[in-house]
């Protein structure tokens, strides 16, 4: 069973979002990998604890966890959705490393990588025996106009992204549902999740499969 994100931050699940962006300060000092050197245990404990902070600390993302785990009653919505982190919570994650480390981030391991998560409706027939289905989905990236040169020059606003530096992609993929599929598997497209920055890593297309009657 995957280990709640609650526990992990060492907070109740009525917490606030100033509870909970203290706590992840607490645990981001005492697993970092730099005060941690050579350890896979430590950097992995660190991972988790990132994971934890991306979905609590987002309104949207914390609700349908809540949901998911019974924290909450369930809301009658469709099952069939794509949610992202913005790139301000990249940065706010961000600011914490430096508040810790002080200056910049030194590695790569900090460099953001934003997954998508996309909830699939499968006929239990279908999962049974396997399946593929394409999927369209949007996911943001940089502003290939104006990304790379700092969201533009001088007084002049980039015409395609308004400045913003991001745009929407849109992206169709063709996903492999194997044989025997269950409720909520989870099925992993690399580099198909969001982009922000020219040389920066993407993040992956996180497929969860539910399987439904019909």
């Amino acid at each position: 069973m995957r280990e709640c994100y609650y526990s992990i931050l060492g907070v109740s699940t009525k917490a606030s979002q100033e509870e909970i962006k203290g706590a992840f300060r607490r645990q981001a000092l005492r697993w970092h990998p730099d005060v941690n050197p050579g350890c896979a245990e430590v950097a992995e404990k660190f991972r988790r604890v990132l994971d934890a902070y991306e979905v609590l600390s987002d309104p949207e993302k914390r609700r349908l966890y809540d949901q998911q785990c019974g924290y909450t009653n369930r809301s009658n919505g469709t099952r069939q959705s794509v949610f992202h982190w913005s790139w301000g919570m990249a940065e706010a994650v961000s600011e914490v490393f430096q508040d810790l480390l002080g200056g910049a981030p030194r590695h790569d391991f900090y460099q953001p990588r934003v997954d998508l998560r996309y909830d699939l409706e499968i006929p239990r027939n279908k999962a049974i025996s396997g399946t593929q289905e394409k999927i369209s989905y949007e996911r943001s990236v940089f502003c290939p106009e104006c990304a790379p040169n700092g969201h533009g020059t001088g007084t002049k606003v980039c015409q395609r992204c308004g400045g913003s530096g991001e745009i929407l992609e849109l992206c169709t993929v063709t996903v492999a549902i194997p044989a025997g599929c269950v409720h909520e598997m989870r099925l992993r497209i690399p580099a198909a999740g969001d982009r922000f920055r020219p040389g920066g890593p993407a993040g992956d297309l996180v497929i969860v499969c539910h399987v439904v009657e019909g």
